[in-house]
């Protein structure tokens, strides 16, 4: 009875020192737990190293005895003390060397999981904000699609009035702001109302016309550059623009890659734009 007593207590205090590491590698970073694997490991060493230095000098005094005895009856008994003493030291060193592998194998086996709880929330983390990122760059580019839809509308509705009857002024407050984007995708026939500056050191810009033109057998794809006055074309070979064409190609020349810097949007209220329904 005593015995199964004694076992089952045994087995109640493993388990509880078995849900005790759970809990601790749940709820300590590694580092930490470092930290503790070598505070138990000096006090370990610390305790034995009491114990091995108690054998050996019990060992020593057993061989001190040895040498101070005077008959052979005594000397025997000295060696066989001598023997036992040894023993012992060898034990506690045995001992020693056992309790500290017995503790750097629980806390490397801890830190191990540990790291391993530890690299598997970091890919969640990464996971997740690489999710968040996706989301977010998909929401903003659904928000920049369906601006540059609305603006197309807008524009749209702009090229009718500017071909014909629309001044520059009328044509740049219908058309709102004018961007890359919308620029890269107008349909032949598009006519946008900007500035342009032949000189940024004077900063002098002047209202024009750009008509977006499709390619033909002699010249690629273009913008027309035409007067905001008269809509004439404006033939300025000096200036990169023959004929009043601003080719596509190169690419580092066409009017999309100087937009912002000789070409601009004009700076005037638009005319009220349908609502962005990705913006509510």
């Amino acid at each position: 009875y005593c015995q199964a007593q004694f076992m089952g207590h045994v087995s109640s205090h493993m388990h509880q020192s078995q849900g005790n590491i759970v809990k601790l590698v749940n709820s300590t970073d590694s580092t930490k737990l470092e930290e503790m694997k070598q505070a138990e490991l000096a006090k370990t060493m610390a305790r034995h190293d009491v114990r091995v230095a108690s054998a050996r000098n019990v060992r020593n005094a057993r061989v001190a005895e040895k040498e101070d005895a005077k008959d052979d009856a005594a000397k025997e008994k000295c060696e066989l003390e001598c023997e036992a003493a040894r023993c012992i030291v060898a034990s506690e060193e045995a001992k020693s060397e056992i309790a500290v592998k017995e503790v750097t194998e629980k806390w490397n086996t801890m830190i191990e999981q540990r790291k391993e709880i530890e690299i598997k929330r970091q890919l969640r983390v990464e996971k997740c904000e690489a999710e968040q990122a996706t989301a977010k760059k998909r929401k903003a580019d659904q928000q920049e699609a369906a601006q540059v839809a609305v603006q197309r509308e807008m524009l749209a509705k702009a090229f009718k009035r500017a071909r014909t009857t629309g001044t520059w002024a009328e044509t740049a407050a219908a058309q709102g702001e004018v961007t890359k984007a919308v620029l890269e995708g107008a349909p032949a026939g598009a006519i946008f109302a900007l500035l342009d500056c032949n000189d940024l050191t004077e900063e002098k810009w002047r209202e024009v016309f750009v008509e977006r033109c499709p390619a033909t057998d002699s010249v690629p794809a273009h913008f027309k550059l035409l007067s905001g006055d008269t809509r004439k074309v404006l033939d300025e070979p000096s200036q990169g623009c023959p004929g009043g064409v601003i080719a596509d190609e190169p690419e580092e020349h066409s009017l999309v890659a100087e937009f912002g810097m000789y070409y601009k949007s004009p700076e005037i209220a638009p005319l009220a734009q349908p609502a962005n329904p990705l913006e509510a």
